[in-house]
């Protein structure tokens, strides 16, 4: 699945095999974004993680939310 754009942010909703899975994919973004210093919301339910990416202090989509959505692509492409 793809990132969802309303125009505001971008949302994507990502089933992993397992809680483990989930929780190092999680790691894992998180040194991105604090690399970036730019950071997704994210709402985790056992193995389904939904990753919400919007510039709160610009009330919307800025080019620095379509950057970390394509490093969290590459992170799923890698197989984390």
């Amino acid at each position: 699945m793809s990132w969802l754009n309303n125009g505001s942010e971008l949302s994507r909703e990502i089933v992993f095999e397992n809680q483990l899975t989930l929780a190092k994919f999680v790691v894992e973004i998180a040194r991105i974004s604090d690399e970036m210093n730019h950071h997704a919301d994210m709402e985790i339910h056992y193995n389904r993680l939904k990753m919400i990416i919007t510039t709160h202090d610009e009330g919307g989509l800025t080019d620095s939310d379509f950057l970390l959505c394509e490093r969290v692509d590459e992170v799923l492409k890698k197989g984390n």
